[in-house]
């Protein structure tokens, strides 16, 4: 489901296309956004904030595909099994372990 469908229902291009536009006058925003519970107090000014912020990214935006690529380089270098470590602690028995777990209950 899109974000915010009734923003996008409201700058439809024309009955007939299926086109719509992505913008979002500040205008629209704001008088949807102060229906929502706890926000009657926010101004246009906050909403021009927030749609700034949105266009002027500090980070890098990544493709699909570059996302991909680091996602597999990771699952590909730990196939090597090189860094695998075995567990050589050894396990305690249920006595022991309850006797701990009411110890520990015991500060709770």
């Amino acid at each position: 489901m899109e974000p915010f469908p009734y923003f996008y229902e409201k700058n439809r291009i024309g009955d007939e296309e299926a086109v719509f536009s992505t913008e979002i006058s500040t205008a629209n925003f704001l008088s949807e956004f102060k229906d929502i519970d706890g926000c009657q107090d926010v101004d246009a000014e906050d909403v021009e904030q927030w749609l700034v912020v949105d266009k002027d990214l500090q980070h890098e935006t990544l493709s699909d595909e570059d996302i991909v690529s680091v996602v597999t380089d990771d699952v590909q270098d730990d196939d090597d099994g090189d860094d695998i470590v075995k567990n050589t602690t050894s396990l305690i028995c249920h006595t022991d372990g309850i006797k701990a777990l009411k110890a520990a209950l015991c500060y709770v």
